[in-house]
């Protein structure tokens, strides 16, 4: 867990969230115990130096390597989701999600 800005959840709060499990399929996520239906994926690209200014952190304290840094933003057919709504693709395996200051790892299954 990085927390690169102000961090309005607690410790005990984020660190709830830490290996959280994330599922992507066609028009359905899941991230945890919340699922979105209807979702849709817009796949963009940031510079080093964009995502730096962007996040206030470098690729290379969350061990992003690559240039660009690929992201994928969720957009849910009714609502939202509070953590997953914007992903950083780290690996084949893990993820990473930020809310509320907070960036998170998730384990992809």
């Amino acid at each position: 867990m990085i927390t690169p800005g102000v961090s309005a959840p607690s410790v005990a709060d984020a660190g709830r969230q830490v290996g959280t499990a994330v599922s992507l399929q066609a028009g359905r996520v899941r991230v945890g115990d919340h699922t979105c239906n209807g979702a849709t994926y817009t796949r963009r690209a940031l510079s080093v130096e964009t995502f730096a200014e962007a996040y206030r952190v470098t690729p290379q304290q969350l061990s992003l390597t690559g240039d660009p840094i690929a992201l994928v933003d969720v957009t849910c057919e009714s609502g939202g989701l509070e953590l997953g709504s914007t992903l950083v693709l780290k690996s084949d395996t893990a993820i990473l999600t930020m809310w509320d200051g907070v960036f998170y790892v998730l384990t992809r299954s």
